[in-house]
């Protein structure tokens, strides 16, 4: 889970550099693009603070693992919410990417808000029925956070944006 959270972060980090050259073409803020940063990196730390005590017992390191996971599925929510609300400003400069690829990212979003709120509700309710159900809300949960990570990779290649790694030889070195 360690490189997973790595990776978590070039992805931020990826989505903030194209965003920025997009809302230079805009003439945008970047503020919404800098918050959407800090709290994606914000979770994937919550992430590696959740998996730097698995396995430990106690009540500090149960709390630590609380902590971590909520940062981690809290920030990336929201780090998400704000990616999408850019991409929805920047939709003229997105002319190649199908409407129907923001409109499932946001119908995620909003489902994963609904959701959390029934969980909550359910949880306040009827404590046993929702111990009961617990997991299984959870991986739902999961699932669809990460499934907006998905749609971001569509949106990213659909738009013509791409990642690439170039390793070059240095022919200098003679050894």
């Amino acid at each position: 889970m360690l490189p997973v959270a790595t990776i978590m972060m070039m992805y931020w980090w990826c989505n903030y550099a194209w965003l920025n050259t997009l809302l230079e073409q805009h003439s945008s803020s970047r503020s919404t693009n800098n918050w959407m940063l800090l709290l994606g990196i914000l979770a994937c730390i919550g992430l590696i603070i959740y998996v730097t005590v698995l396995g430990e017992s106690g009540q500090t390191w149960a709390r630590q693992r609380r902590i971590g996971t909520a940062l981690f599925f809290s920030f990336t929510y929201m780090a998400q919410l704000l990616f999408l609300a850019q991409l929805y400003r920047l939709k003229s400069l997105l002319r190649q990417v199908p409407r129907i690829l923001l409109h499932v990212s946001l119908g995620v979003c909003v489902t994963l808000l609904l959701l959390g709120v029934l969980t909550l509700i359910l949880d306040a309710w009827n404590k046993d029925a929702y111990d009961a159900v617990e997991d299984a809300f959870e991986w739902v949960l999961s699932a669809l956070l990460q499934g907006n990570f998905l749609l971001g990779y569509l949106i990213w290649h659909r738009s013509g944006w791409f990642v690439s790694v170039q390793l070059t030889s240095n022919t200098n070195d003679k050894r």
